[in-house]
């Protein structure tokens, strides 16, 4: 277990706000500090993997579009991207990616189908592991979550840093034991 935890890509959330509440899970790591001077969020996103990571990033309808919808992270690295005081939308890891020698761009895992690095509107085909936020929400709260709905490519940690307010822990989304001992323990609400 701790050989899965020490290998993952990890995002550093920064909320500068007051009324927030996290939750988390890991993935790639994303990390959420809130403070009180500020109204931005800031995801820093950390490769804990021993392989390279693309992650991918779609805003919610409504909302701005950031910049950049898709980059590299190596083993090790981490990159920052600022998103507005009210945003939504899910970030990714994408896996396996290739450029052929038309330089059409495409992932085994997590794909967006943007033939580029960036994904622009584009959200990941299956599998992917998906991190989901709403900021400045429902009651102002920031919202965010570590979906399974498209499938699992990669272990995923979401980490809140400071903040007011609600419950503010970790989850995680491991491999397959992680997985497995999940369902076990919803099965036994039945």
């Amino acid at each position: 277990m701790t050989r899965i935890i020490n290998e993952l890509v990890t995002l550093d959330v920064r909320t500068v706000r007051h009324n927030t509440r996290y939750r988390t899970c890991r993935y790639l790591q994303f990390r959420s500090s809130v403070g009180s001077q500020s109204h931005s969020s800031v995801f820093t996103m950390l490769n804990k993997c021993r392989y390279t990571v693309w992650p991918g990033v779609l805003s919610g309808a409504g909302t701005t579009q950031i910049s950049p919808t898709g980059f590299i992270l190596r083993r090790g690295e981490s990159t920052s991207v600022s998103v507005p005081t009210s945003w939504s939308g899910r970030l990714w890891g994408r896996t396996l990616c290739t450029e052929d020698s038309s330089g059409k761009f495409s992932c085994l895992t997590g794909d967006c189908g943007s033939s580029t690095l960036e994904c622009s509107s584009s959200s990941a085909s299956p599998p992917a592991t998906l991190a989901e936020f709403t900021l400045n929400g429902a009651g102002g709260l920031d919202l965010y979550d570590v979906s399974l709905v498209d499938g699992y490519n990669l272990p995923m940690m979401v980490s809140p840093n400071g903040g007011t307010g609600g419950n503010c822990t970790s989850a995680f989304i491991g491999g397959a034991i992680t997985i497995l001992a999940a369902m076990r323990q919803l099965w036994h609400l039945f």
